[in-house]
Order: C-alpha cells, then sequence, then structure tokens
C-alpha cells in the first residue's frame, strides 16, 4: 500500500507541475480523440537499471532499481604486462558491469601511470584503443603508440554518482586528470534521461555560478542554493576533454587496474509470483493497450488521460494536437488479466515519451519509460521500471506552429 500512495502523491504532484492541458477519455474510456492518433506507447519494455529484471520488488527498490543495487569497484587487480607488448587483455571479477562506468589503466613499476582507457557506454576503450563486452566485463586493448594529435581526448558521458530530490550541492571527482579548462560540462538528468540541469566552467576554474573545477585533478564542486532544489532524482553526468601528458610509449613493464560500477543482481527480489517478468511488449491503438509479459501472460486495459507538458493542445476547430519540439507526453494507464502464476492482476502507471521533430511530417518519439505498480489479488506487489528504444512518428499537420 505504501507504493500505491506515493503513486497517488506523485499523480497529484505531476498534475501541479505540468501546466500544460491535458485530455481525458472518461471513466468507461468509451472515447478516443484523433488528437492522439500519432503518439505510439507500441514496444518492448525492459529494466531501465541494468537488472534484467522488469518488475521488482518495491520493498528493495522504490525508485530507482540501479540506485540501490549497483556497486562501484576502486582499482581492481587485473594483472601485468611486459616492454614491448602489443595488446592485452582481462576480464573484470564481477558483473553485470554497467555501461560506460569502466576505466583501464597501465601503471610502470614505479606507479607512475603510463595510460588510462575509460569506456564510452558503447562497448569501445579509450580512443578507439580496445573494447568491453557488457555484461561480462571481458576486455581488451592495443598498446601500439598513441599518435601526438590524440593527446586531447573527449570523454562524452562519464558517471559521477546520482542526486536526489531536496538537494542543491554537489561535489565529485573526474575519473581523468589535466582537464582541458573550459571543456568541462556538468549534467543532472532525471530518471527518464533528460537533462532538466547542466552547469559549464568558464575556463578559469568556476563551474557555474557557484561552483568550482580544479583542472589538475579534476575534483568539481557544484552549489545552486536552498532557492535551486531538485524536486526529482536522478544521475549526475560529465562531459569534458583532458590532455595526455604522460609517456604514451610502452617502454617497460607493469601493472594493470580496473575500476567500473556492476550490478548486484542477487539483491534483486521479483515484484511477481512464480514466473520472473522480464519484459513487456505493449501494443496500443488509440487508447486501448495490451500488455503481453515474457512468460506469455496478457493483460488488456486503456489509456485514460495524456498530458502534453508544453501545453500545446488541439484548438477549437480542428481535432488535432500540435507537439513543440522535445515536448513531453504522459500518459496514465490501467490494465489487468491474470499472470503466468494465476493470480488476477492490475498493472497501474504512466507511460511517457518525448518528441523530437525531424521535419513537418516526420518526428521521433523518444527516451519513452514504463513507470507503474504490479498489483496481484492475494500475492505480492511489485515496482515496475522500464524503458524503449526510439521509434518514428507521424506528425499532426500544423506541427510547427502549435495551437496554444
Amino acid at each position: 500500500m505504501k507504493r500505491i500512495a506515493w503513486m497517488v502523491v506523485g499523480i497529484v504532484a505531476a498534475s501541479l507541475v505540468l501546466t500544460g492541458c491535458e485530455w481525458d477519455t472518461g471513466s468507461d474510456a468509451t472515447s478516443w480523440s484523433s488528437s492522439y492518433n500519432w503518439v505510439n506507447f507500441s514496444g518492448t519494455y525492459r529494466s531501465s537499471g541494468n537488472l534484467g529484471v522488469l518488475v521488482t520488488d518495491y520493498t528493495v527498490t522504490p525508485d530507482f532499481p540501479a540506485a540501490t543495487t549497483d556497486r562501484t569497484v576502486r582499482d581492481e587487480s587485473q594483472g601485468s604486462f611486459r616492454a614491448g607488448s602489443s595488446s592485452i587483455s582481462g576480464k573484470l571479477r564481477n558483473e553485470p558491469v554497467v555501461a560506460g562506468s569502466v576505466v583501464v589503466r597501465l601503471f610502470d613499476n614505479g606507479g607512475r601511470l603510463v595510460r588510462s582507457y575509460a569506456d564510452n557506454g558503447e562497448g569501445i576503450l579509450g580512443d578507439n584503443e580496445g573494447n568491453i563486452q557488457y555484461p561480462s566485463g571481458a576486455w581488451s586493448v592495443n598498446l601500439a603508440p598513441v599518435a601526438e594529435s590524440n593527446f586531447v581526448t573527449a570523454v562524452s558521458s562519464e558517471p559521477q554518482g546520482r542526486f536526489t530530490a531536496r538537494s542543491s550541492a554537489f561535489s565529485g571527482q573526474l575519473t581523468q586528470a589535466n582537464i582541458v579548462p573550459g571543456s568541462l560540462v556538468i549534467e543532472f538528468r532525471n530518471n527518464s534521461g533528460t537533462v532538466i540541469r547542466s552547469v559549464a566552467d568558464n575556463g578559469a576554474g568556476q563551474l557555474g555560478a557557484n561552483g568550482a573545477i580544479q583542472y589538475i585533478s579534476g575534483a568539481w564542486t557544484v552549489d545552486f542554493g536552498l532557492d535551486q532544489i531538485f524536486v526529482e532524482d536522478g544521475n549526475i553526468v560529465a562531459r569534458y576533454s583532458y590532455t595526455r601528458t604522460l609517456p604514451q610509449e610502452v617502454s617497460a613493464g607493469g601493472y594493470v587496474t580496473a575500476s567500473y560500477t556492476y550490478g548486484s543482481t542477487t539483491q534483486v527480489r521479483p515484484g511477481s509470483t512464480g514466473a520472473t517478468i522480464h519484459s513487456f511488449d505493449v501494443n496500443q491503438l488509440g487508447q486501448n493497450l495490451t500488455i503481453t509479459d515474457n512468460n506469455g501472460a496478457v493483460f488488456t486495459g486503456y489509456i485514460s488521460q495524456m498530458r502534453s507538458a508544453s501545453g500545446a493542445e488541439s484548438g477549437t476547430e480542428i481535432d488535432r494536437a500540435m507537439p513543440q519540439e522535445n515536448d513531453t507526453i504522459i500518459a496514465s494507464f490501467e490494465c489487468s488479466g491474470t499472470s503466468a502464476a494465476g493470480y488476477p492482476v492490475r498493472i497501474v502507471g504512466t507511460l511517457q515519451g518525448t518528441v523530437r521533430i525531424n521535419s513537418a511530417s516526420s518526428g521521433v518519439f523518444r527516451d519513452r519509460v514504463m513507470n507503474g505498480t504490479w498489483i496481484e489479488s492475494g500475492g505480492t506487489t511489485g515496482d515496475i521500471n522500464g524503458k524503449s528504444s526510439d521509434i518514428q512518428i507521424q506528425m499532426p499537420t500544423g506541427t510547427t506552429d502549435p495551437a496554444i
């Protein structure tokens, strides 16, 4: 009941924050406006926390599964290398490895850093000098000499921890040192991946209005003040460039370490009785929804309400919704059916996506997520945090000039 109560509070809060217009199909959901013919939440939804379990026990993971189960390893030994080696490989001891979290470092026998290879989140280490496999953690790098033109390296998305609601001051440590002045941007992204706030360094050590970055060490701080506290949780990500000032030739032997984050799946308990649910296949037809889990159980229902964060709406003489660039659409839904274990189940939650307009006639519905609660009659209650891939959509006529 605690989870359901929090959902009610969340829905009320969302209705206060989103000042845009709402469309309601009515309590019986027998009518549906063609305004939302372009909205498409169909697709396969899987865990958004790298856990492999879509419906989790909410008493273990009440808000965001990855936040309570991820573990960070610093400087794990990965063996040694010899002078003149052309390549080196290893395997991290823990899995599943979180994409974008791995840094492999080579040190000479005197403890001096020789090379550093950061994971770009897509299986590449360094400047395409090696690769890392998810979730196993098997890695390899090429030790060929690095050209001088590659001495300045860009890091596109480096995790820097999480932020929570009611917080405003933060600090972190970049993986690399010798940061290029003026290159650092710290992004604060909500659990759906949308950037809700960001700060950049000014090239003179100042980060945002009230923050600082130490270019040599990579340590940073940001303080937004009590009048700018966050109202939701999320992840902190850094973008920056750094200069390789240490020797790049592997002229002597040494040792290898790895730092990374992994998800401890042993702590995850399924939120469904019987067969574990790893994915939902969602089929949307107008306001009607059909959800099929990976065990073959089918749940049917409807979207009861949609909200637009931007306030774009159809005019009184035309029956269409006209979204703006980066418009966020939130749909409240409810489905019911019988689980693979034979329990009557209600699924209550929201579907959310963001519009990216390619042209007047087409666009992309991206960052599609499902958040909700799995409620069994006489059984357990689970937490649903899923995400699905982007999808192409056809835009309604008049998108570039929405009626407000």
